[in-house]
């Protein structure tokens, strides 16, 4: 939260994390030696597949949760090029010094998926902290971590792909939640932050509604 406070954009910061992440993504599974799994069937697929198996049942009883899985399984882009993500790429998961990046954290969850799941991962409403206005995690405008995104990764930016996994994202970040909740509701882990998380899913609902609504407004627009 310290990290949105700035009072104007951080468009620089947006541009090298662009950067950041293009360079990541220039790793294939064919030219690394990383023992990470390939997704059988492409990354999107999979990854709805993943989704419904982490909410064990949970959408199933939550009409939000099944609409939006099966929105993600009507609109699934076709299977493409695969590169090495880190899968948790947002604004608290770097560290910034004098308004500089420095380094990036937390790559436990990073595996072989489709390059725009960072893109849309970061710019998803969950890791904006109360800055809305500013689509690339809470510090400036998408078009900047776009811009710098596409000055290192050798590819174009698929802002239509990328709006498939923004809205998976609020699937997925559901799903966690959900899991999180239950360690904490089992017994297994008793915890007042995974309670917490727990009972965000509302809130992951109601941003999946909003960016759904206004694709489809977009849509619209464009076929006006």
């Amino acid at each position: 939260r310290l990290v949105v406070r700035s009072e104007a954009p951080q468009r620089e910061l947006a541009r090298e994390l662009g950067r950041t992440l293009g360079r990541l993504h220039r790793v294939r599974p064919d030219d690394d030696d990383l023992d990470l799994p390939v997704p059988r069937g492409g990354a999107a697929l999979a990854a709805v597949h993943a989704y419904r198996a982490w909410m064990d049942g949970e959408a199933e009883r939550d009409p939000v949760l099944a609409w939006g899985l099966r929105w993600l399984l009507v609109h699934a882009p076709a299977a493409g090029e695969l590169v090495l993500c880190h899968r948790d790429f947002r604004t608290g998961n770097y560290l910034v010094d004098g308004g500089r990046l420095t380094a990036v954290l937390d790559w436990e969850f990073a595996g072989w998926s489709d390059p725009m799941e960072d893109l849309g991962w970061f710019c998803s409403r969950s890791w904006r902290f109360g800055r809305t206005d500013r689509e690339a995690g809470g510090i400036a405008d998408r078009a900047d971590l776009y811009a710098g995104y596409e000055e290192t990764a050798g590819r174009r930016v698929d802002p239509a792909r990328v709006a498939w996994w923004e809205a998976a994202a609020y699937l997925r970040w559901a799903a966690i939640a959900i899991m999180q909740g239950r360690r904490h509701t089992a017994g297994t882990e008793p915890s007042l932050e995974l309670a917490l998380t727990g009972r965000m899913v509302p809130e992951i609902e109601r941003d999946l509604l909003i960016h759904l609504r206004a694709g489809e407004r977009a849509a619209e627009q464009g076929a006006a």
